[in-house]
């Protein structure tokens, strides 16, 4: 790192080698420098720092870096699988209404739309769907 500061590879290398050791906060500060130094590519970090941290059970950590992944590239059709990842991270705080209906995250929606906007021939395609079937919000 001393040697090749503005280097994105070395960054990225040095966050892979700290999620083996799990220091997260080490990880993400690495990640961030790495995403930083290349822009055109920072929703693939993000996505990856994301899968990363829902490995490590870091769920808050990876609903935050799918966020930053969706904003790095919001039109990116190979980024559609951040808006998925982003959308399920917020399926867990989902609750249910006094009417029995479910009510999902502010979000929520939005994330799986955009999905079916992006790739609509993708492997997701059909879970989104079903997910927004679910919360009252697909086709019936």
């Amino acid at each position: 790192l001393e040697l090749k500061p503005g280097d994105t590879a070395t960054h990225y290398s040095y966050a892979l080698a700290r999620a083996k050791t799990r220091k997260w906060e080490q990880m993400r500060a690495e990640m961030k420098k790495s995403a930083d130094l290349d822009p055109a590519n920072a929703y693939r970090t993000y996505y990856n720092l994301g899968t990363l941290l829902s490995n490590g059970g870091e769920q808050e950590g990876a609903s935050e870096a799918f966020r930053l992944a969706v904003a790095a590239a919001p039109e990116e059709p190979k980024n559609a699988e951040s808006y998925y990842q982003s959308a399920l991270s917020l399926v867990s705080q989902a609750r249910v209404g006094a009417d029995g209906k479910l009510i999902p995250a502010a979000g929520t929606v939005g994330l799986l739309q955009k999905d079916l906007l992006l790739t609509p021939n993708a492997p997701n395609p059909p879970a989104a769907r079903d997910l927004l079937k679910t919360m009252g919000e697909g086709k019936k």
